[in-house]
């Protein structure tokens, strides 16, 4: 849960006003540190600042297929984020 102390209107008025969650201190599955950091930048504020549709999803596939997407290992990749990806893009 990205805000786990508010409930869903709270959480409307504070992305509107730009605020965006922490990175949490245990990550869940699939949630990669490239992953994380393709999140943040989907987040911008400006939507020209924020990567295109096609681009996040070479990072995923990449990462899927046990690449290193945008800075990350095969090793370090969980595996069921990989598994998920490659269920998505295989078929």
């Amino acid at each position: 849960m990205p805000f786990p102390e508010y409930n869903d209107s709270n959480i409307f008025i504070l992305v509107s006003k730009g605020k965006r969650p922490a990175k949490p201190r245990t990550l869940a599955p699939g949630m990669t540190p490239s992953v994380w950091k393709i999140t943040k930048k989907c987040w911008r504020e400006k939507p020209k600042e924020r990567p295109e549709v096609n681009t996040v999803l070479r990072y995923l596939e990449d990462i899927a297929r046990g690449g290193s997407g945008v800075g990350l290992s095969e090793e370090q990749a969980p595996a069921p984020f990989k598994q998920l990806w490659r269920d998505v893009f295989s078929g």
